[in-house]
């Protein structure tokens, strides 16, 4: 998968917000005093606020109220418990607004006189709505500011599918509280339709307002969110069996209880004509949703491979894009800007750890006259000859890098003076003992190699290299084609550190 120090780095993630959740335990843990009494005592007023509302619900009687729209009547129900939840949920997690909605359920439900064994599963109702929702935004990236129309685009679908999830409690409230046939199809649409009208132009506006607001400081305060580690594709398949069954639920639902509802007011009508024709549309109505079910499971399913495509495709162009920003495009070693991450990190665990180990800088000799004699074209012959050369003496822990121009450096990881020699001077017998053939001239080069040994629990980074160069410089001054090993005493300049050169 795409790393998102990488994908930021190339601007894959522009215009993309992820929901990551704010944890209670990290609050409690990094949170500053100011944070822990606002959020979480915002949070359990909320909390309050929920069971309140929850009982002035069953108490003033808002399910199921009638609302002429087009010359019709349809019905919605006011709860403005989801109004407080969702919000919590959309900027904070699915937890925050998840406890306070069941708690809220749950009492309104055992005051309603339920059963607790049904209330307590009844109140999983709107906590499995906004786990739709949570999917979604977890899936899609996508800002929650709603300042684009793709994030409003996005806002009115997620929360039209978590508010019919949701609307699965209104079966069990029917169930335990014996409503009939008739008054089974308010109850289930004014639970989806009023939960989706509240969250569009109640919570829209309020998370239009105050989401920017929240957005930079959760961004600033990164070490309040939980981590994320599930992989895109599976959050991406989640929500696509989230929507495809919120949309097969929706229309089942809507259909039976539609055809319940006019079998029974039907019920005690003679009339075989008109009977007969209620049979034919019902079966009709049923032959057609399952067409378009299989059709919208087929959608779903054509879907997600696609996005599985496009996902490995992008994996494959981002880790040759990596490759190639980290590799020298003539020899395919490592180039200097990767060379240098590597050298830090094993800097640093060297020094850590009080291991060995030695650096060797490499220069071609007399490189320009061979670009001058033979052409820059057998010039980069001879680069990649020498690439090739470097790759059979090394082992397989070591890096070989180049430097730059006809520079190259070479870390030697757990190696002590003697094995860091040995190997320069293997590399420095094959180069010697070997030509390059191009276009039927024989090239013949050597090269100068500096050793610098890590041993100095005092010098940086900079010390080191330094030093290794400081090595060539003395391998070059004193003849070319031989090896020059320094010793680090404190990071003296190559004219102070005679006694500590050692020449192969």
């Amino acid at each position: 998968m795409l790393s998102k120090k990488l994908a930021a780095r190339l601007g894959l993630v522009k215009g993309e917000e992820p929901y990551l959740s704010m944890t209670f335990a990290r609050l409690r843990q990094y949170g500053t005093p100011t944070e822990k009494k606002a959020v979480l005592g915002g949070w359990l007023l909320s909390l309050v606020a929920s069971i309140a509302f929850g009982l002035l619900v069953v108490v003033e009687g808002w399910s199921g109220l009638p609302l002429p729209f087009g010359g019709i009547e349809v019905f919605i129900t006011i709860y403005p418990p989801l109004l407080i939840c969702l919000w919590w949920t959309l900027c904070f997690g699915w937890l925050w607004g998840a406890i306070p909605a069941y708690i809220a359920t749950l009492v309104l439900a055992l005051y309603s006189g339920m059963p607790l064994d049904w209330a307590l599963l009844f109140s999983f109702a709107d906590p499995l709505g906004f786990a739709a929702v949570s999917i979604g935004y977890r899936a899609i990236r996508i800002p929650r500011d709603l300042r684009s129309i793709q994030s409003l685009a996005f806002f009115v679908l997620i929360n039209f599918i978590g508010a019919i999830f949701s609307s699965a409690g209104a079966l069990i409230w029917c169930y335990t509280n014996q409503v009939d046939t008739l008054g089974l199809l308010p109850i289930w649409q004014g639970w989806w339709l009023g939960a989706f009208l509240q969250s569009m132009f109640i919570v829209g506006p309020i998370l239009f307002l105050t989401h920017p607001f929240m957005a930079r400081w959760q961004a600033e305060r990164s070490i309040l969110r939980a981590p994320e580690v599930e992989d895109l594709s599976r959050r991406v398949l989640r929500l696509v069996m989230v929507l495809v069954l919120g949309v097969l639920g929706y229309g089942f639902l809507t259909i039976k209880l539609g055809v319940e509802r006019v079998e029974t007011a039907l019920s005690g009508v003679s009339d075989s004509p008109l009977m007969n024709a209620t049979e034919v549309l019902t079966s009709t109505v049923w032959i057609f949703f399952w067409v378009v079910a299989l059709i919208v499971l087929s959608i779903g399913v054509f879907n997600y491979r696609i996005f599985t495509r496009w996902e490995s495709l992008v994996d494959a162009l981002m880790a040759e894009l990596t490759r190639l920003a980290q590799t020298d495009h003539l020899t395919g070693l490592p180039n200097r800007r990767s060379m240098a991450e590597v050298l830090e990190t094993q800097f640093h665990r060297f020094s850590r750890y009080g291991e060995s180990g030695a650096l060797l800088m490499v220069d071609l000799d007399y490189f320009k006259e061979i670009n001058d004699r033979y052409g820059h074209a057998a010039g980069d012959q001879v680069i990649k000859c020498f690439a090739d050369a470097v790759r059979s003496a090394i082992r397989l822990e070591d890096t070989a890098s180049r430097w730059g121009g006809e520079e190259f450096l070479i870390l030697l990881p757990r190696v002590n003076q003697e094995g860091a020699h040995a190997l320069a001077e293997r590399l420095r017998g094959l180069v010697q003992d070997d030509a390059v053939d191009y276009q039927g001239q024989t090239i013949h080069y050597t090269v100068s190699i500096g050793i610098a040994l890590h041993e100095d629990e005092g010098a940086t980074l900079d010390d080191w290299i330094s030093l290794a160069d400081d090595a060539l410089y003395t391998a070059k001054q004193q003849g070319r084609n031989q090896v020059v090993a320094l010793e680090n005493r404190g990071g003296n300049s190559a004219a102070d550190r005679e006694d500590s050169v050692s020449v192969g």
